[in-house]
């Protein structure tokens, strides 16, 4: 079998052959975004804590603008005396929005507010579900196998623990993976069909999901160089959609930046925290240099946290009183040139180190953050869960190269968002909205060992009755 490198699509147009997906779903689909529904609807029941919703600093945010104080927050009020109550960009506006309506409906820091912002999460991630179908569908060159790899791979989304376990978090991390596998998909089908709906879909979701999640930005900018580039598609059509996406990131993207450009007088495209995350993950206070938010998690603090049920101590527990004192009642700024000195300081004087840090990172990213104590619950659930993953990216990835599926615009996103953690500050919940490309290259390399006969040859009726009356055989549409 002659090798077709991963993202090199046919030559003829997709849209004209007689290969490609078509975007309808099939009841097996339904059934498992509905199961994936109930699912994370049980999890809220059975794991939820109303106590420990987990909003970080959305929470704050969204009182004040309920209070009329605008997108305001004390960020330093945790690490030096003063603090200063200020216009924030601490995180983007998109979720403490949400949560400011939910609050708004159901009251301020309530139990049923924290509630629906965890359904609205299983929303977004039974959604995930037929989006990922669709997505495997447009990768794999060869319809059978697409489908049969898509609907294993909705499968181990709709059950895998830490997608899980993720809507219990109130936070943006599943509705971010939603947007990763939206925008994949999309970027596929307006380039293999050339209709111009998917593209401004592709820029909406791309545009929001970048809006919420900053790691997304190069990789939306790119792709518009990306659709200018390329030879699947008509000029007049790539002149359209690169129009199109800047059109769409000015309207989306552009208020805000705007926005904190007046008010913190400097070009700011979307987040006041690269620096400070820079400093989080490397800096001279940590013994251990865990390259993450904590702190090197020793055996002692382990089993700290473990009987008090209390995660709190953070890299900025660590920092020197003089840099306290230095901190201490500067706007966000100033803050953010102070932590991007002592970060450059740092990697410029420790180069070995930072090398040694950022190799950490990537493993965490991959595989698992051992230093944050969620890790070791449920009998190392997690990092079993991330292990199986991290092996079918290595032999699922080969199987992909081998048959031509194309997955270069999944790389472009999956390989620029790790570089970022890599370089940067990582965490466990970063790897998060990367799984479900996982999932399919678990499907695929579990087909392609257990059941490549079955698929390219007969579908027999047990097979064909779990697929569902869609299942794919030879000769079938």
């Amino acid at each position: 079998m002659t090798a077709v490198p991963a993202g090199t699509l046919a030559p003829e147009s997709p849209a004209r052959s007689s290969d490609r997906p078509e975007s309808v779903l099939p009841s097996v689909i339904v059934v498992l975004a509905m199961s994936a529904l109930l699912l994370r609807l049980a999890a809220i029941l059975l794991i939820a804590n109303p106590d420990a919703p987990g909003a970080m600093e959305h929470t704050s945010l969204a009182k004040g603008l309920l209070l009329g104080e605008g997108f305001s927050f004390n960020e330093s009020a945790g690490y030096t005396e003063r603090g200063l109550y200020e216009p924030s960009s601490v995180q983007s506006p998109p979720y403490p929005l949400f949560l400011a309506g939910l609050f708004k409906i159901f009251g301020v820091d309530s139990s049923a507010a924290y509630t629906a912002a965890w359904i609205v999460n299983a929303v977004f991630a039974a959604l995930t579900v037929p989006a990922l179908y669709l997505l495997t569908r447009r990768l794999a060159p060869d319809q059978r196998w697409g489908h049969v790899v898509g609907v294993l791979a909705a499968g181990l989304f709709a059950i895998w623990p830490t997608q899980v376990f993720a809507v219990t978090q109130a936070q943006a991390v599943v509705a971010i993976t939603f947007g990763f596998v939206a925008i994949a998909w999309l970027w596929l089908e307006s380039l293999e069909t050339g209709r111009i709906l998917p593209w401004i879909a592709y820029g909406v979701i791309g545009c929001f999901a970048a809006l919420t999640e900053p790691v997304l930005l190069p990789p939306m900018a790119l792709s518009g160089v990306w659709v200018l580039l390329t030879p699947r598609l008509p000029k007049p059509l790539r002149l359209r959609n690169g129009a199109i996406l800047l059109a769409l990131a000015l309207a989306i993207i552009g208020p805000w930046t705007w926005r904190n450009y007046r008010v913190h007088d400097t070009f700011m495209p979307i987040k006041s925290t690269f620096w400070v995350n820079v400093w989080k993950g490397n800096n001279a206070t940590d013994p251990g240099h865990s390259g993450t938010d904590r702190p090197e998690l020793t055996a002692e603090r382990l089993a700290q946290v473990q009987a008090t049920g209390r995660d709190e101590l953070r890299q900025y527990d660590l920092l020197t009183p003089e840099q306290r004192i230095a901190l201490d009642g500067k706007p966000a700024v100033q803050r953010e040139e102070l932590f991007g000195q002592w970060a450059k300081s740092w990697i410029s004087e420790n180069p070995s180190m930072y090398a040694a840090v950022s190799g950490k990172r990537l493993a965490k990213t991959l595989w698992w953050d051992w230093d944050h104590p969620g890790g070791y619950k449920f009998f190392y659930l997690y990092p079993t869960t991330r292990a199986v993953l991290l092996l079918a990216t290595l032999v699922g990835g080969f199987v992909a190269w081998r048959r031509g599926w194309h997955f270069s615009h999944v790389m472009l996103l999956s390989g620029l968002a790790v570089l970022t953690y890599t370089l940067t500050v990582t965490a466990a919940r970063f790897g998060l909205p990367m799984e479900p490309f996982q999932f399919v290259l678990l499907a695929l390399a579990g087909v392609a060992i257990f059941g490549r006969r079955r698929v390219e040859q007969v579908r027999p009726p047990i097979v064909a009755s779990f697929l569902g009356k869609r299942a794919i055989n030879d000769g079938e549409a």
